[in-house]
């Protein structure tokens, strides 16, 4: 199992578009990545799971509670 995952990948994961995940790194909103170069940047597992845990909710008054 890989330790990373590519934009690609991110977005399969999440059933987003590779732009969203693009979106969310420009804009700081989504999992934390690695730049590995001047056009790669990978998601490392650990940090994809740990942004998912931060974003999971029991509802929607539990999420606008945290807020």
């Amino acid at each position: 199992m890989s330790t990373h995952l590519c934009r690609r990948q991110l977005a399969e994961r999440l059933n987003v578009s590779q732009r969203t995940v693009e979106r969310w790194w420009l804009d700081g909103d989504g999992p934390k990545g690695l730049r590995l170069g001047a056009r790669r940047i990978v998601y490392p597992v650990h940090e994809v799971e740990a942004w998912e845990a931060r974003r999971l909710f029991a509802s929607r008054a539990a999420e606008l509670a945290q807020s």
